[in-house]
């Protein structure tokens, strides 16, 4: 009888942190639902990867393509100009009579 009980004290004694330890907020449960979330992730990154490798390809095409697309670009972005070139510059009306 008292070696029942002593052997179901020491069972819950051991028991009862197992048990904590897969149900607490770091505990086995949480561990394994990282892992998925790890898992999608690393397969949402490889479709980005692949998709922005398509996009350079594309990217690659057009430029080929369209050599003069890349001088658009830069005049755009940098505001490059050529030679003997005569810029305007437009305002809008509101700004005109401030």
């Amino acid at each position: 009888m008292i070696f029942s009980r002593l052997s179901l004290v020491l069972c819950l004694a051991f028991s009862i942190p197992i048990v904590g330890s897969l149900f607490t907020k770091n505990g086995f449960w949480e561990l394994r639902q990282l892992k998925r979330q790890m898992s999608e992730t690393q397969v949402h990154i490889r479709q980005i990867e692949a998709s922005n490798q398509e996009l350079r390809r594309k990217v690659d095409l057009f430029r080929q393509s369209h050599p003069s697309a890349e001088e658009f670009r830069f005049r755009e972005e940098l505001g490059l100009v050529r030679a003997n070139e005569i810029i305007y510059i437009e305002t809008s009306s509101e700004n005109y009579f401030r």
